[in-house]
């Protein structure tokens, strides 16, 4: 009987390093999934580009949106009237699909689209401007930034934040 439990722990020492290189192999082969699989259940939403500019005299414009789930586009914009048609407004399920503005010709001043693309958990914002019979020009324009003035008693003077932008701005 003491001759036996020598050699079974010899072959333990033999087996247990076979063994945990035979699971890890199988493990190793079993473990790989294609990526892609894991990528369908993500939320993405992507627009191929974020801003345009539309000629005075009107056109067409594309981009892409790329999504995994169902999307539709909603319009915010102040200036948005009758001057334009975006085909499709929505889709579902998962895919890449090209979406085109179409622009009217524009009589009066520049404007502006806001165009915002969601799903369920995602937002995207492309913003698309069209050039106007005359262009308007900031001369001069000013905020009050973000900053914060170090003074227990802080004045207009001492502070460094202003935003200033336009032709008139020094």
């Amino acid at each position: 009987m003491r001759k036996s439990f020598p050699l079974i722990l010899k072959s333990l020492y033999i087996s247990i390093p076979l063994l945990s290189i035979a699971v890890s192999v199988a493990l190793f082969f079993t473990g790989c999934k294609d990526d892609e699989f894991y990528l369908k259940d993500v939320p993405a939403l992507k627009a191929s580009e974020n801003s345009f500019t539309i000629d005075q005299e009107g056109g067409d414009i594309s981009f892409i949106v790329e999504s995994t789930r169902k999307w539709a586009i909603a319009i915010e914009s102040s200036d948005a009237s009758d001057w334009f048609r975006i085909d499709p407004e929505s889709r579902t399920g998962e895919n890449t699909q090209t979406v085109t503005i179409t622009a009217r010709k524009n009589t009066q001043g520049p404007r502006t689209l806001t165009l915002i693309i969601t799903t369920a958990t995602l937002k995207e914002q492309v913003i698309v401007r069209q050039r106007g019979v005359y262009e308007v020009e900031d001369i001069y324009a000013d905020d009050f930034g973000n900053g914060v003035s170090e003074s227990p008693w802080p004045s207009v003077t001492d502070y460094t934040g202003w935003n200033k932008s336009g032709t008139g701005a020094a």
